[in-house]
């Protein structure tokens, strides 16, 4: 099965050869092009023989061998999925929204588009399990944190790769605080440093948002998000009404009183006709207004009641499922 999907790549990396040097020609010879696309090809064919056996170090470094002498989409996507392979999410993301930005030109080959496709889907899964990690510290004088060696500030959040982790913290140039920090898939996580005074202690507090184990076989089982936005927008609306329902309603009131006091029984002067003219009015003002904010609240609620309810879980993993056989 492997040999076979291996023989149709090639057979479609060869076809895509030709492709792959009009699409990147420039100024330069057309010798150079075609060398240069002919070693591309071969690195890329190398690189998806290491990616199927696991390689994926070694193919992440045929992919980008293969991208500095000729662009190609697939060798993009290639390299993504053997940097996520490799547990570097948070490269892998950048590298899949790197591809996903390309603007897809008329003339690319449809094995590009797919390409671009397919990172799409992946940087939304990846995204949706990377770690989050926030370094609780106290702030007692200059101290530098330094998370895998990269120093990071203290109380911000910033993304991370699941897995281990060393955490450092230096007063000066003397280290004080070390200890290796195990992260899981799909968590917000947050450590906290002691202070000075205490003994070297670690805390690691873990929101679990979802499965701790990464899935990315099902794009389609990636749950969406409810949207309240409609029952919110109608809630707005009654609250609106109701509010120029009372409005309206103290203003007929106070029309009506003032009516009361310039009337002697049923004698009223000529201006009594204007106050009552606008008491009527501003009473079916309120009215209306009564009237569009119940209806206004009545549907918020029967929205947020039909609107379904998304679960915190999180698509799973049970291997790769990528297929290699493709096309440059």
């Amino acid at each position: 099965m492997r040999s076979k999907c291996l023989s149709e790549a090639r057979a479609r990396v060869a076809s895509m050869a030709v492709v792959v040097v009009i699409l990147s020609a420039t100024d330069v010879s057309w010798a150079l092009e075609i060398d240069s696309a002919r070693i591309a090809v071969e690195l890329g064919e190398e690189g998806l023989e290491a990616f199927h056996a696991g390689k994926y170090e070694r193919a992440l470094f045929l992919f980008q061998e293969a991208e500095r002498r000729v662009h190609s989409p697939v060798f993009q996507l290639f390299g993504a999925k053997a940097l996520e392979e490799q547990g570097r999410w948070v490269e892998a993301v950048g590298a899949y929204w790197e591809l996903v930005m390309l603007n897809a030109a008329p003339n690319w080959p449809r094995q590009w588009h797919d390409a671009k496709a397919d990172a799409e889907g992946r940087l939304r899964l990846l995204s949706a399990n990377l770690p989050r990690m926030l370094i609780s510290a106290s702030k007692n004088g200059p101290e530098t944190i330094t998370w895998d060696g990269r120093a990071v500030p203290a109380n911000f959040w910033f993304n991370t790769d699941p897995g281990q982790h060393v955490l450092r913290v230096f007063q000066g140039e003397r280290q004080r605080f070390e200890s290796v920090v195990t992260v899981a898939a799909a968590s917000l996580a947050v450590v906290d440093v002691p202070p000075p005074s205490l003994r070297a202690t670690l805390s690691l507090r873990r929101i679990v948002v979802g499965s701790l184990e990464p899935r990315f076989n099902q794009p389609q089982s990636l749950p969406s998000s409810p949207s309240y936005l409609a029952p919110i927008v109608a809630a707005g609306f009654g609250l609106i009404g109701v509010g120029l329902g009372v409005v309206a309603g103290i203003a007929a009131v106070n029309e009506h009183q003032t009516l009361a006091e310039i009337c002697d029984g049923a004698s009223c002067p000529a201006e009594a006709r204007e106050h009552q003219e606008s008491g009527r009015r501003w009473a079916e003002l309120s009215t209306v207004g009564f009237a569009v904010g119940g209806v206004g609240l009545a549907t918020s609620g029967i929205l947020f009641w039909v609107t379904p309810r998304g679960t915190m879980g999180s698509p799973g993993m049970s291997g790769v499922s990528w297929g290699v056989a493709g096309s440059f």
